[in-house]
């Protein structure tokens, strides 16, 4: 099994509902052992569709977080203007009287 493969699918939405079923004590607390994870249920597909998968969430990734990046510099870039602004209308560098 590709190693990259394996991490995706037990970050998967499948695996983790496994393992809030399989590990809820009477606690409320998980309790994680060798004999759950053995009985996970984790697909097995050949190689090579395990490195195209790979593959494509590694561009989705990347576009991702590209995106993300992006959207978070427009927003640092938003609060420094609207701090420039309301600095630039306290002092009165620029009038802020709103029309009638």
């Amino acid at each position: 099994m590709d190693p990259k493969f394996l991490w995706y699918v037990l970050r998967s939405r499948a695996v983790r509902d496994q393992l809030n079923l399989m590990t809820t004590s009477s606690t409320g607390l998980g309790n994680l052992n060798g004999g759950i994870l053995g009985n996970l249920l984790i697909p097995a597909p050949p190689m090579d569709a395990q490195l195209n998968a790979v593959a494509k969430l590694e561009r989705t990734s990347q576009t991702t977080n590209t995106a993300i990046s992006r959207a978070e510099t427009a927003a640092r870039l938003a609060r420094e203007r609207r701090a420039a602004l309301i600095s630039a209308a306290v002092t009165g560098k620029i009038d802020v009287e709103v029309a009638a």
